[in-house]
């Protein structure tokens, strides 16, 4: 049998990348029929990243949410997109995490050579895609607030936003309109997150019953509240009903225009996403990734 080409990308000047780790993911990768090409993301150009992807059986990316993001927007603008992997490097590692992969490394190269793969949905606007959410408010300001001061890989991201919560008395609301193909709100909020992913900051704490390939956004929106509030919410992980808490509006929709007063900062995966206005809208299962162990999925 011939073998597979994998690309097994990376960012070694990350902090993310232990070098004795990565051969032992090669190893494991290259013990079947796979061969491997490894692709260091910190020196190379956007045309050799696409170069690096034809022909490709599977493109994995190796390391944080940043590396998965970045990896997902040349996968997906492939002529023919190989399958996508994520092995986890990083701080909360959501949407492998969603995708029930094995946090450790070379156990998750380990899945990756099962070959055991779902159709995902993932989330566009603009020329970008996203996996996991797509958020404008709160969750950028934590983010800002949180990267200057250098907590993140102490704390974790979903650790930090509950620090930073915590030392929010007043949130400042924007206005936002939200209209969707089956919503339509118009008010002030504090932030707005559209999920795919069940997973941010490494536990499930706004969309843990999103389901990543059913075709359709989960949306929330939370009002005025204050940051206490908004802390105790979080920190309840946001169980099988958000629609009854106080505060929170939440709904599905498939597409969705998103408009604030002033123009709010987006989060795209844990990335800059540019400012509001946008469209989002969702393609269904549009991409093939590796799983892990399925019969871990929640129904």
């Amino acid at each position: 049998m011939s073998d597979l080409q994998i690309t097994l990308c990376f960012h070694e000047d990350a902090g993310q990348v232990d070098r004795d780790r990565l051969n032992d993911i090669v190893s494991t990768l290259e013990r079947t029929h796979f061969s491997v090409t490894e692709l260091n993301l910190a020196n190379t150009t956007n045309q050799d990243i696409n170069s690096a992807f034809q022909d490709n059986h599977i493109v994995i990316a190796y390391g944080g949410d940043g590396t998965v993001h970045h990896v997902l927007q040349h996968v997906i603008n492939c002529p023919k997109p190989p399958i996508f992997a994520i092995i986890p490097g990083g701080t909360a590692n959501d949407f492998a995490r969603t995708l029930n992969m094995p946090m450790n490394p070379v156990k998750a190269a380990e899945m990756i050579v099962k070959q055991q793969t779902k159709q995902i949905d993932i989330g566009q606007f603009n020329d970008r895609y996203f996996l996991n959410f797509f958020g404008i408010g709160l969750v950028t300001e934590t983010k800002q607030a949180v990267s200057e001061s250098g907590t993140k890989a102490t704390l974790g991201r979903f650790s930090y936003y509950l620090s930073s919560l915590q030392s929010l008395n007043a949130p400042e609301p924007f206005s936002v309109s939200v209209k969707s193909d089956t919503r339509h709100y118009e008010g002030d909020a504090i932030m707005v997150m559209v999920g795919n992913g069940q997973y941010t900051g490494g536990v499930r704490a706004f969309f843990n019953q999103a389901d990543m390939s059913d075709g359709a956004f989960d949306l929330l929106i939370i009002k005025n509240v204050s940051a206490r509030s908004l802390f105790e919410i979080i920190k309840a992980n946001i169980t099988t009903d958000p629609k009854q808490l106080e505060g929170i509006e939440y709904f599905r929709a498939t597409d969705i225009d998103i408009t604030t007063t002033p123009p709010q900062q987006i989060d795209c995966d844990g990335e800059d996403g540019g400012t509001t206005p946008v469209n989002i809208t969702i393609l269904p299962q549009h991409i093939t990734m590796i799983t892990g162990d399925t019969s871990l999925f929640q129904k």
